[in-house]
């Protein structure tokens, strides 16, 4: 399986973190009973998470503070599993995140375009059949 993106919601940040706890690690345990190796390091399996409400500021020291590991921990059937934790990703060429501002985005889209634009400009301009005055 590739590129697999799971939303959870919960009422609290206790019932979140509970939920993304069992979901995590019920995942991981699927992949593993069928002989796959869930690739956790960084840039390949993340967590994405966004508390609000009560207790968010205690929750957000826990997972992105100075002495944060910047792992979720899920416990699953056998053993934990530490996920790396992000606050956004790249899932099938658009930036994943929590947040509703579009600056990242636009600009690796604008990014993207540029360089394909770049690597594609002699064909367009200095092709005499599409433009034989020039």
């Amino acid at each position: 399986m590739d590129d697999l993106c799971v939303c959870l919601t919960a009422d609290t940040n206790i019932a979140l973190q509970s939920t993304l706890g069992v979901a995590t690690g019920q995942l991981l345990d699927i992949f593993k009973s069928y002989a796959m190796t869930p690739n956790l390091q960084p840039g390949k399996t993340a967590v994405i998470i966004s508390p609000r409400g009560p207790g968010t500021n205690k929750w957000k020291k826990s997972i992105f503070g100075p002495l944060a590991d910047g792992n979720f921990l899920s416990l699953g059937e056998h053993h934990p599993y530490k996920v790396p934790v992000v606050t956004e990703y790249t899932h099938l060429g658009g930036k994943a995140h929590f947040s509703t501002k579009l600056r990242r985005e636009i600009k690796t889209r604008l990014g993207q375009a540029h360089q394909e634009f770049n690597r594609h400009r002699k064909l367009l301009y200095h092709n005499k059949q599409t433009f034989p005055d020039g």
